[in-house]
């Protein structure tokens, strides 16, 4: 009987420790997810694992602008105007990076615009006869194109002027992405609720 009753013991005993040590575990691996969730969350999604655990919102939290818009200076007026109006007011109120108001004078330009792309959740590309003629422009995209390559995300939104009808114009990368990827029309009567969608 006695050492029945020392083997119920040292059972019990195990099974005490085993809990403790099984709710220790538990308990650290949920006190480590709710100091880490946001790391975590990012790094399950940039490397596409457990993608119903993460989405492009739990990652796109530490950006300082919604979108930088890459447009030729000389469409500033529709940018400035009408675009940054429509996306900055409410409900959007959605955080623009623009060169006009954003950019600091005396900085690189080349410094300044990959620090947008870099700060900037989207980058909005407004494609006009202007933009296709300013190598600056052109070269904005390209960045823009090759961050979104490198990640693996969709972070650019074009939007095709009403003054570029055909895509035999561009250049042969920015036809690969046109011919590759949904752009936005601007005379698209529902253009406005589209760009909205695709920040």
């Amino acid at each position: 009987l006695t050492e029945f009753e020392e083997s119920c013991e040292n059972d019990m005993l195990a099974f005490v420790l085993i809990s403790f040590i099984i709710l220790t575990l538990i308990a650290s691996g949920f006190a480590f997810y709710y100091r880490h969730h946001s790391s975590i969350k990012k790094w399950l999604f940039v490397n596409q694992l457990c993608l119903g655990c993460a989405s492009e919102v739990d990652v796109d939290t530490d950006f300082q602008y919604d979108a930088f818009i890459s447009y030729s200076h000389r469409d500033e007026n529709f940018i400035a105007h009408e675009l940054v109006p429509k996306l900055e007011a409410p409900p959007q109120k959605f955080r623009l990076c623009i060169h006009l108001r954003d950019f600091v004078p005396g900085m690189l330009i080349e410094t300044q615009i990959l620090n947008a792309i870099a700060t900037s959740r989207r980058t909005i590309v407004y494609v006009t006869q202007n933009f296709l003629r300013s190598e600056w422009t052109r070269h904005e995209f390209r960045l823009a194109f090759e961050q979104s390559l490198r990640e693996n995300r969709t972070r650019l939104i074009v939007i095709l002027a009403t003054d570029v009808q055909r895509l035999d114009q561009l250049d042969p990368q920015l036809r690969v992405f046109f011919s590759t990827t949904t752009y936005l029309r601007a005379d698209d009567e529902k253009f406005w609720q589209k760009l909205v969608y695709a920040m």
